[in-house]
């Protein structure tokens, strides 16, 4: 090799090994940020054997990284429902050791029948007034649940407008990025700090709805849903809107993408508000959980208000049909449903009183267990009015744990494959601190072969 070529090798392994320095101390530098992907240098060897710079690289791994955002899916959608199913044990006051309000006013109820049932003289006021306060306590809990279930509802719908705002923000985020990053590309530069940004976008966007991802080449990055529904190819993103039932594209209103738009925490909350009646409803814990509230709610009001001689004898027939005298009121309650339902206006007031010929037959309709109740997502048999206020707590209860023992897991995977990617993909410092040293070294040769070179240079120039 002439001096000339010499020179030159050690000049260009000076540059390969100074760059490569630099590149192992920002791995370093950056090894503890989140997202952060290992870089390396890319070369290539001439026909003369000096090894160039071609570009940069970071470390991918693709299958751990499609496993990542099939984990973010599956933990959005869970979190999204376990969230919800939480705030309802609350609602329904399932949380601690107490009675839940609703089946503890039933079961006070019963309990005032009971004593009026036994009073010595059931037409007086000091007998009747303890029957009609258990009796709007019952009122008072099915209101007070109805309108948590409605703030419920509404919460979710506010939910599910702004995590559909958050999607269109992070795929128009991802899609300036794309632009960015091919430009960056094109001109030979290092783009793995956008690629990175973009690679954390993405799995937003995985946390949102189940996707699956192409690559385009030159740095474009397509997305899909897993049904196939193109979110953004290259530079370009759709935009979603939500009208409080479907969620939909801007422009084709009318086409309801709910379908598409599976996994995810936008799918939980969709999930949850849901209402396919008069279909039968979804058996899935977290699934229309609102009707089924709603429904269980009314199906105490039907219980209550219903006029059915039996057997068993309803509440409203025993107390209906019971003979009333001038003064006493002919019902107890009225409404058809938790909006409408109340204790007889007059019985409130005064002005009317109960029947006193009802205390017996009425308390006995509270002994009967062998009862049949059906709301959508309970059904229950062998059943008395009592343990229907525990029904529906008990059926909310146990869907809440199963929801959750599915998050527990789903927030596990997650957690667990984005350690895997992170040890793939991220900064081993003990190797980067070895690659540094060794690197160094090389550098040191390199620049010692340019100085012998340029003695023998000067000594040539000498002679």
């Amino acid at each position: 090799m002439s001096l000339t070529g010499a020179l030159s090798s050690a000049m260009t392994g000076l540059k390969v090994s100074s760059t490569r320095i630099q590149v192992a101390a920002d791995n370093i530098a950056n090894a503890q940020q989140a997202g952060y992907s290992r870089r390396a240098l890319t070369t290539t060897t001439s026909l003369t054997g000096d090894v160039l710079i071609t570009g940069y690289s970071h470390a991918q791994d693709k299958a751990l990284s499609l496993s990542l955002n099939l984990s973010l899916s599956d933990a959005g959608y869970r979190d999204a429902q376990n969230a919800a199913l939480q705030e309802v044990q609350a609602t329904l006051g399932n949380i601690g050791g107490d009675t839940p309000p609703l089946a503890a006013a039933i079961s006070d109820f019963s309990t005032a029948w009971q004593t009026f049932s036994n009073a010595d003289n059931p037409s007086s006021g000091n007998a009747q007034a303890p029957v009609i306060q258990a009796g709007q306590n019952v009122v008072d809990q099915i209101k007070r649940a109805s309108v948590a279930v409605d703030n419920l509802d509404q919460s979710l719908r506010q939910s599910t407008t702004d995590t559909v705002t958050q999607l269109n923000t992070t795929l128009k985020a991802i899609a300036s990025l794309q632009q960015n990053i091919t430009s960056t590309l094109a001109e030979h530069q290092d783009a793995s700090a956008l690629q990175d940004q973009r690679n954390l976008l993405v799995q937003q966007v995985a946390s949102i709805v189940r996707i699956q991802t192409f690559d385009r080449g030159n740095g474009n990055l397509a997305i899909y849903t897993s049904s196939g529904y193109a979110l953004m190819d290259g530079a370009a993103s759709i935009t979603l809107q939500y009208n409080g039932t479907d969620v939909t594209e801007s422009g084709n209103p009318t086409v309801s993408l709910n379908g598409a738009l599976v996994g995810g925490k936008l799918q939980g909350l969709l999930d949850l508000r849901a209402d396919t009646s008069p279909a039968a409803v979804s058996s899935a814990p977290g699934s229309e959980v609102i009707r089924k509230l709603r429904s269980q709610l009314d199906a105490v009001v039907t219980a209550f208000t219903t006029i059915a001689a039996g057997p068993p004898e309803t509440f409203g027939n025993a107390y209906n049909a019971a003979t009333g005298q001038a003064g006493e009121a002919a019902a107890f309650f009225t409404g058809t449903d938790r909006y409408t339902f109340a204790v007889t206006p007059t019985l409130l007031n005064g002005t009317e009183t109960l029947k006193s010929a009802s205390n017996k037959s009425v308390y006995a309709t509270f002994l009967s267990s062998t009862r049949t109740f059906s709301a959508d997502g309970l059904a229950l048999t062998g059943a008395s009015y009592e343990s229907l206020g525990v029904g529906i707590a008990t059926a909310s209860q146990q869907a809440a744990n199963t929801v959750k023992s599915l998050n527990d897991t789903a927030q596990s995977q997650k957690t667990y494959f984005t350690q895997r990617l992170a040890d793939a993909t991220g900064v081993n410092v003990d190797e980067e601190t070895v690659n540094i040293s060794t690197l160094q070294s090389l550098y040191s040769a390199c620049a010692r072969v340019v100085s012998v070179v340029d003695d023998l240079f000067k000594i040539l120039r000498d002679i």
